[in-house]
């Protein structure tokens, strides 16, 4: 795997961990992301946002990088990333770390999901931009 396509997707996942931050601060939940350690403060939200953000952002270029050839299809597989994320993390990761139950489709959770999808989409379109900047030839002379 390319070392600017992976760059490229934590770039892109904490790309689209900010603006999901914002969403969320926004919104006054920020401070709960920090439950996943333990924390409840918007500090240490904010701070585990970006850290997961930055991973999964890594784990969506080694999965769908390789795939990635336009800028439809980069936003198509972002989405596509941030529905996978919302099961997996609000549905069950998130539950199973805080004590919650499994599969709870209140408003926090569809909230969670129009937020994961802005995530994707931005994580896939930053991701499909840096792979192109870096793959352009460097003028000479």
């Amino acid at each position: 795997m390319d070392r600017m396509k992976l760059l490229g997707g934590v770039v892109g996942g904490l790309t689209g961990g900010v603006v999901f931050g914002v969403i969320l601060q926004a919104r006054g939940t920020i401070a709960t992301v920090g439950n996943l350690v333990g924390n409840e403060g918007v500090g240490v939200g904010w701070l585990t946002l970006l850290i997961v953000t930055g991973v999964l952002g890594l784990v969506y270029a080694v999965t769908f990088g390789r795939l990635e050839h336009s800028w439809g299809r980069g936003a198509l597989l972002g989405l596509a990333h941030g529905v996978i994320w919302w099961i997996l993390g609000v549905l069950l990761i998130q539950p199973a770390i805080t004590g919650g139950e499994f599969f709870v489709f209140g408003e926090a959770a569809w909230f969670n999901l129009l937020g994961y999808l802005i995530y994707g989409a931005i994580t896939g379109l930053v991701t499909n931009a840096a792979t192109q900047w870096a793959a352009e030839p460097v003028p000479s002379g």
